[in-house]
């Protein structure tokens, strides 16, 4: 007689249900992984590229025109800083009620832009630091920024996410 025993197709169809087990485990960790650095890497460009303009702002101020409001998780920054070639504007950075950091830029001459640098901004006090957090050190000139994003997980955990740096203004 030709073929397979019922015995060694059963052994067959074991082994392959094991293996196809398995490379679905894969497939399902690569894509987590993925989501995960995807997730990632959109918090840190977004807020990287929200302190950029925040410290080209602060570069182009005199120190003598930012003033910082302190809120409970974070603060609010206003700054008045030259525009085009002969206008000024004034710009605020603070966290909106949706937890966004944005830049709120009144152009003299040309109305008021309105726009979200980035998402998911923790805006909570954790261990005496806030969320968005604009401190002078030492001189008056001398800035330390702070900004801290959430990375929401499919897992339900989240990730938080500490960019600083520091910018000195015009004196």
């Amino acid at each position: 007689m030709r073929g397979f025993t019922l015995v060694e197709l059963a052994v067959a169809l074991a082994i392959l249900a094991v293996t196809l087990l398995a490379v679905c485990g894969l497939f399902q960790g690569s894509s987590e992984g993925m989501h995960y650095f995807s997730s990632v890497g959109a918090a840190d460009i977004g807020a990287q590229r929200a302190l950029d303009k925040l410290v080209e702002d602060m570069r182009n101020a005199p120190s003598s025109d930012i003033s910082v409001t302190p809120f409970g998780g974070f603060d609010s920054v206003t700054l008045k800083r030259a525009w085009g070639e002969n206008g000024t504007a004034t710009i605020t950075y603070t966290v909106d009620e949706d937890n966004q950091l944005v830049r709120i830029a009144n152009i003299y001459g040309q109305g008021i832009l309105r726009e979200v640098l980035v998402r998911n901004v923790d805006a909570v006090l954790r261990q005496g630091v806030k969320g968005f957090s604009v401190s002078p050190i030492g001189d008056s000139s001398l800035y330390r920024l702070i900004l801290r994003v959430n990375v929401e997980l499919r897992t339900g955990g989240t990730d938080r996410r500490t960019f600083s740096t520091t910018v000195r203004t015009r004196t």
